[in-house]
């Protein structure tokens, strides 16, 4: 970890870019030999428009587009259990926060459409 700290402090530029080959890693102008670096194959399917890493957010925002055929077909049932229960967590501690201003519901819609207008 440190490895990857010390070049993400010393790099200059917008983004960092790692390679890894089996044995290998390159980082930037850096290359690192190690037979620990293993590469493994993700089974993942195709017709699933999440990136591997996906977030709740994007879990969620797949089955407001898409509904919960989508969710189905892909088995995410519990995953978006999950994330809908996180969002609700997030939502009551959110308001709790705001009480102490008398933020309401309402108020807080009204404050949203400002702040993008």
């Amino acid at each position: 970890m440190k490895l990857f700290y010390d070049f993400a402090k010393s790099n200059k530029s917008e983004f960092i870019t790692f390679t890894f080959n089996e044995g290998e890693l390159k980082c930037g102008s850096s290359i690192y030999s190690l037979g620990s670096i293993k590469l493994e194959k993700v089974d993942w399917n195709d017709d699933l428009d999440l990136q591997i890493n996906y977030d709740e957010y994007s879990l969620i925002y797949e089955f407001l587009n898409n509904g919960i055929g989508f969710i189905e077909k892909h088995q995410l049932e519990q995953k978006l259990e999950k994330a809908n229960s996180n969002l609700n967590s997030s939502i009551n501690k959110a308001f709790e926060l705001l009480k102490f201003y008398k933020i309401i519901f309402r108020l807080l819609i009204l404050l949203m459409r400002v702040q993008t207008h």
